[in-house]
């Protein structure tokens, strides 16, 4: 059994005895949301910047959940005051882009990662998963470092989270 759950057609991941309010809304084609010049780009697994894509909402499975990353305020105002890093991925297909605008699908399909957990004031992310109050990820953080610390073997030192439809 994992120890966090969320249900993607639900607004409340559940974690540590509690229910916290998350979204995880995205731009894309799919609900026209994503303007053609907003170019989004995959993330490799080391971390860089990928090809030209569109994003999808956070894969559905199991995904082991970090240790939180501090955020200095005023660095990223998407991200701040943790991020919470996650090994999740999926394919996304390529996208074609000419001058600076989105044309079509290549048909080639590349593993996309970076997703994770964190509180924005922006109503969107690439398809993070997002609190939708500060205080509930700062709650989520404690109790996750908590949980973290209570693992003695330092390579094992994640929690599972389910994410199912």
């Amino acid at each position: 059994m994992a120890d966090i759950e969320w249900r993607r057609s639900e607004r409340f991941l559940r974690a540590f005895g509690r229910e916290f309010a998350v979204t995880c809304q995205v731009r894309n084609e799919l609900n026209g949301l994503r303007v053609a010049s907003n170019i989004f780009r995959t993330t490799t697994e080391r971390g860089e910047p990928g090809v030209p894509s569109q994003p999808r909402p956070f894969p559905l499975g199991t995904w082991r959940v970090y240790r939180p990353i501090h955020i200095a305020e005023g660095t990223n105002r998407y991200l701040e005051p943790y991020y919470v890093p996650t090994n999740a991925h999926q394919l996304l297909e390529e996208w074609v882009v000419v001058n600076g605008a989105y044309m079509g699908k290549s048909g080639r399909q590349v593993d996309d990662f970076a997703y994770g957990l964190h509180f924005s004031q922006d109503t969107h992310t690439q398809g993070c998963i997002k609190f939708d109050s500060r205080e509930d990820l700062l709650v989520f953080v404690d109790a996750l470092n908590a949980a973290l610390n209570q693992i003695a073997d330092p390579n094992a030192r994640y929690l599972l989270m389910e994410v199912m439809s």
